[in-house]
């Protein structure tokens, strides 16, 4: 607990006003890919550390839980996990009640037999601490901004890698309360630099909405690209945006910059934070905050084609 708290003060401190910094972003993958999180595996006996670690860090900035407390328990098949889930409200009464949702998922594979390098431990730097970095660095930013008309919901999913699992049940419990989301930015392994296209991002479900549009309109940048790979490895249902789109049929897309051949270590022992290009991060999160705030404001709606 005190290493955590020690962590999170550390990363307080790097904060700018108004920019999420590559420091940061390190600390967190740092944090939650370290040996002693034994790679985070839904179920094991030590994913409570990252979700406690999330939550911390949520209370620290001042982002208050969307439910009572920043942890969604659910269970599957007698194995308990938790979401953790933070939410800041919008300003607009006729905008508010249209939720936009920034999500990743913590979890990863966990552990294996020593390799030649006595290493066990699937660290799972890139996939998705990069990611959970990013949600909890956006969810610094839109706390210190306070001007998004859209209410956002910052959500660090677990049950990822054994099948959806998080998303599914916080979809459905979003669906019982009546809750209506409106889009989801799902951030997934963009601890790598896009294969030709630094500081660049790839979507997937690129055409099935007008978000990348909207994006690159806002950003006056092809910021939001196509990727062959997520039609060749079936991308838009392998990650939690599928579980929202299903449920809500709402435009929920995953955002990336692994195409499958730009990283070696995809469910490797080696997915450690050496491999991470944090500088590119950095630009990657900035992007991500000014569309993000600008698609909160604006009146032009993110829709399905």
């Amino acid at each position: 607990m005190k290493i955590i708290i020690s962590l999170i003060l550390i990363l307080i401190a790097f904060q700018t006003k108004a920019q999420i910094s590559a420091e940061a972003i390190q600390q967190h993958i740092g944090a939650l890919s370290h040996d002693s999180m034994k790679g985070r595996e839904f179920g094991g006996a030590h994913i409570q550390k990252a979700s406690q670690y999330i939550s911390l860090y949520f209370k620290s900035i001042q982002v208050k839980p969307y439910f009572e407390n920043y942890e969604h328990t659910f269970e599957v098949k007698g194995i308990k996990g938790n979401n953790v889930l933070a939410y800041i409200e919008g300003k607009s009464k006729k905008l508010k009640n249209e939720l936009i949702i920034i999500s990743a998922h913590y979890d990863h594979i966990g552990m294996d037999k020593p390799n030649a390098e006595n290493d066990s431990v699937y660290n799972g730097a890139n996939d998705n601490a990069a990611g959970t970095a990013l949600v909890l660095e956006l969810a610094k930013y839109f706390s210190k901004q306070k001007r998004s008309k859209r209410s956002i919901l910052f959500v660090a999913f677990t049950g990822e890698e054994k099948g959806l699992l998080g998303s599914e049940a916080l979809a459905k419990t979003l669906k019982e309360k009546n809750s209506a989301p409106y889009l989801n930015f799902n951030l997934e392994m963009l601890g790598t630099v896009l294969t030709n296209k630094p500081k660049k991002v790839y979507m997937t479900g690129f055409n099935m909405s007008n978000l990348a549009s909207l994006m690159n309109t806002y950003l006056a940048d092809t910021f939001v690209n196509y990727s062959k790979a997520e039609d060749e490895q079936g991308l838009f249902y392998r990650s939690d945006n599928a579980s929202l789109y299903e449920t809500f049929k709402i435009p929920a897309h995953s955002f990336s910059t692994f195409d499958f051949t730009n990283f070696d270590y995809y469910h490797h022992l080696e997915d450690e934070m050496q491999f991470v290009d944090f500088n590119n991060m950095e630009a990657i999160a900035n992007q991500f905050a000014k569309a993000i705030q600008a698609l909160a404001n604006s009146k032009k709606k993110v829709k399905l084609n």
